[in-house]
């Protein structure tokens, strides 16, 4: 009978422990934090929004079936998120969003595929229609901070374009020469390389181009097909268009070597800043860069790769005082690059020990 009272005894502790166990384990899920920021990205694939708050950190949660997502007092979806929106959430311990609510302008979306981008004037043609871009337009691919110069025909594309603004009063149909301004553009496509160099030899029956990289490695030779987009300055153009000497980037799938994108540029029109920032002008998309003494006053657009301390980043991102790098077209005076680092503030020297 002691056994027996015994067994049961240890058999109702374990209980217990087993009990308290799922309890304390049910009590950590349930609890929650709160975030806020703006939306800083989206990745429709991995199921992640990025928040960036105002110190520049940021957090990345999932988004589960469950999570409950809001916009302008709206249900939506993961892909009915803005990057810039201001948002609030509520994570669990596992980084899963309960939930999130954003707001932010009024906007129309489109969606489909790449027909066709045009750096010079920022316009993005679409199975579907076409939308213009501006300074303040972000874009991401993949999840990844990213310009119009990374997107292909090979990708899909959610563009959330304003209403009612003096910029893009509508969305328009394909053909429609006034296109409206995306506030945002998410990207999803394939897997990409990039070169940028010198064309050594272009062979127009086979269909290649072959590249001399600015960094000392290997040539690369890339296979243009037909839904390869390529660019001389600000017009489309054709392999034929292609010559040896021309600078030149090629966006590539790195497994089969066929090109999405190749943009070329003139050297002749290639100009070089470096400098602390002076000036933005959040109104024109201007930065003005202190080069040595003379300033340098350029316009940024949506096809300008912007990296901030070695990460991508977007115009909204670049502030006053910051040390900047930047390449140029000389004639429209739009950068093609800019690369900017914080400068690091040199720390307090201790107080004198005292007597």
């Amino acid at each position: 009978m002691v056994r027996i009272f015994k067994t049961i005894v240890i058999g109702f502790a374990i209980l217990g422990g087993s009990l308290a166990a799922d309890e304390a384990s049910a009590a950590k899920a349930s609890k929650t934090t709160p975030v806020q920021g703006t939306v800083y990205s989206v990745d429709a694939a991995g199921r992640t929004v990025t928040l960036k708050a105002s110190d520049g950190t940021t957090t990345t949660l999932n988004v589960l079936r469950n999570s409950k997502l809001r916009r302008n007092q709206k249900k939506v979806t993961l892909s009915g998120l803005v990057l810039g929106d201001q948002a609030n959430a509520l994570y669990d311990a596992s980084m899963n969003a309960r939930q999130l609510s954003a707001a932010g302008v009024t906007v129309g979306t489109l969606q489909g595929g790449v027909l066709g981008v045009n750096s010079g004037s920022g316009v993005v043609h679409l199975t579907t229609g076409n939308f213009g871009t501006s300074a303040h337009t972000r874009i991401v691919r993949n999840g990844k901070i990213s310009s119009l110069g990374s997107m292909t025909a090979h990708d899909h594309v959610t563009a959330h374009v304003t209403h009612g603004s003096a910029l893009a009063p509508r969305i328009l149909a394909v053909g429609t020469p006034e296109p409206g301004t995306a506030v945002d553009v998410q990207v999803e496509g394939p897997e990409e390389y990039e070169v940028r160099g010198t064309i050594s030899a272009v062979d127009l029956d086979a269909k290649t181009v072959t590249i001399t990289p600015e960094e000392d490695i290997a040539e690369v030779t890339v296979n243009v097909t037909a839904e390869t987009l390529i660019a001389l300055g600000d017009a489309s153009a054709t392999i034929a268009d292609l010559t040896v000497g021309l600078v030149v980037e090629a966006v590539y799938d790195p497994a089969t070597l066929n090109a999405y994108r190749i943009e070329a540029h003139s050297e002749e029109e290639e100009g070089y800043a470096e400098g602390p920032i002076t000036a933005i002008d959040t109104v024109a998309g201007t930065i003005t860069i202190d080069c040595y003494g003379a300033p340098v006053t350029l316009f940024v657009d949506a096809s300008t790769k912007i990296v901030r301390n070695d990460e991508p980043a977007v115009f909204a991102d670049l502030q006053i005082g910051d040390e900047a790098m930047a390449e140029y077209n000389t004639v429209t005076m739009v950068a093609k690059e800019i690369e900017v680092y914080v400068p690091e503030v040199p720390a307090a020297e201790p107080p004198p020990p005292s007597n």
